[in-house]
């Protein structure tokens, strides 16, 4: 059995943040590199405000710290 991929906290430059499961390869891909100010393993805190806001929460777990 294959556990959940972390889920990662993605921050926008000038458009906000998301959440997602991806590569940080993918990410930056599907972003673009100018784009992307930070990415960083979400908190429990990330996921309460992205859902919160009634963005997207992926299916995946919250690194230990």
């Amino acid at each position: 059995m294959s556990s959940k991929p972390i889920i990662k906290y993605i921050e926008l430059s000038g458009r906000g943040c998301g959440l997602s499961t991806d590569s940080e390869a993918n990410i930056l891909k599907r972003e673009g590199t100018a784009n992307v100010a930070l990415i960083r393993n979400a908190t429990q805190k990330d996921v309460d405000w992205v859902r919160g806001m009634g963005g997207y929460v992926p299916e995946g777990r919250i690194a230990k710290e």
